[in-house]
């Protein structure tokens, strides 16, 4: 009997669900600390939004996102924030911090004692095996298999690629590594088993900063102006104190992408009843910051079109222009959008970039909440040639209007006509 002990504890061991080690055994091990999180409407009494959380520590901190909570956080005297376990019990949570930039948030609960999830000391290895574990569509508890692809590339904004598939209910869940320590926390997914995380540091650091010290609606969207600030305070600086590579398009030197966390597209067309030619080419910074739905700031982008008049003459070539220039929006309808905004004021005068002129349409729409940030947008048209034509837009989300200005002036010094 002796020789087969030892072999039969080697096989409970390996085998699902019983093996310390395995997803199965953390998820067994963790449920207790694992929570629903709703965001309830207080008139009717019913959950608004859903998501996950997870405790972190004895005294019941719980970690979720900030966009799960983003609606409290705009109207706190409407909204209850609950923590539902997996037996049932609810708990009304207070919020103690977030951190808008990584969206996550760090809620107080009654709920007090273990287990906690501990915080892994750094990311995992390129290619290792991790879970995330979340409420999908409020079926319950679900534990998702996939790989560490490292830090998202061309972001400005620190996010895993995570190869698993996270659905909704699952945000502000934990992704744990092999060892059972909280890598990073849900925040969203690309769909066709790509997804994202927010890295364990920024989580640590929430945890680290001084809590609220109130939840009046000043105080929580002074804490957001604080944060959109200080960020496009750096983005800003980085990009001001790089060097920006150009490039010929059309008749222009013009410049590329200004930082690495820009991508490029673009497209050629011949209009085929008048003959003109239109190319087109952007760049845009892949990541924004999310402050509510419909509402996002922390990006830039720029485009080039280039204009051809073809078999149109010089008065229909002018208004071709006039048209395709008269948009302040670049890509997505951005300009004049919201009640988020107040004070717009556009300006049109014209320039001279080197000896060649430019007709230059300028807009700025300072924010409600934020009285420090602002939209900037500039349309630059060359005119004086019948034959062709460049219009360049430029749109700055969320900046002071100094770096806005700063930007610019930067921008215009690095476009040159070659004809």
């Amino acid at each position: 009997m002796k020789r087969w002990y030892l072999p039969l504890l080697f096989l409970l061991w390996c085998i699902p669900g019983l093996a310390s080690g395995t997803p199965q055994h953390y998820f067994k091990i963790y449920q207790p600390a694992l929570y629903q999180v709703q965001l309830v409407d207080i008139e009717s009494n019913e959950k608004s939004v859903i998501g996950s959380g997870f405790r972190v520590s004895s005294d019941g901190r719980i970690i979720t996102n900030y966009h799960v909570v983003g609606d409290y956080i705009f109207d706190p005297q409407n909204y209850r924030i609950i923590a539902l376990t997996q037996d049932g019990l609810r708990d009304t949570l207070q919020l103690i911090n977030f951190d808008i930039l990584h969206d996550c948030a760090v809620l107080q609960s009654n709920l007090k004692g273990t287990p906690v999830l501990p915080l892994a000391l750094q990311n995992p290895a390129h290619g290792e095996r991790m879970y995330a574990i979340g409420n999908p569509y409020d079926l319950g508890m679900t534990i998702v298999e996939g790989n560490y692809n490292g830090l998202v590339e061309k972001s400005f904004y620190d996010k895993m690629h995570f190869s698993g598939s996270l659905n909704p209910g699952m945000s502000g869940g934990p992704a744990i590594n092999q060892q059972g320590e909280v890598v990073g926390i849900n925040v969203s997914t690309g769909g066709d088993q790509i997804s994202f995380i927010v890295p364990i540091r920024y989580i640590d650091a929430l945890l680290h900063e001084a809590p609220l010290d109130s939840l009046t609606e000043e105080v929580l969207q002074k804490r957001i102006g604080d944060q959109l600030y200080a960020n496009q305070e750096r983005l800003v600086k980085n990009l001001l104190d790089a060097s920006w590579p150009t490039a010929d398009f059309g008749p222009c030197s013009l410049p590329e992408a200004i930082s690495e966390v820009f991508s490029a597209s673009g497209h050629s067309k011949t209009d085929d009843e008048r003959s003109y030619s239109y190319h087109y080419k952007s760049y845009a910074m892949n990541d924004n910051v999310y402050i509510a739905d419909g509402f996002q700031l922390g990006d830039i982008e720029y485009g080039y079109q280039w204009y051809e008049a073809g078999d149109l003459n010089p008065s229909q070539f002018a208004q071709l222009l006039t048209n395709r220039s008269a948009s302040l929006s670049l890509g997505n309808n951005w300009f004049y959008l919201s009640d988020d905004e107040v004070d717009t004021a556009t300006k049109t005068r014209y320039i001279r970039l080197g000896d060649t002129p430019w007709k230059a349409l300028l807009g700025i729409t300072n924010l409600v909440d934020y009285p420090d940030l602002y939209k900037i947008s500039l349309n630059l048209t060359a005119v004086g040639n019948s034959k062709e034509s460049m219009i360049v837009k430029v749109r700055i989300n969320g900046v002071s209007k100094e770096n806005g200005t700063a930007l610019l002036k930067k921008f215009m010094e690095h476009i040159v006509w070659n004809r």
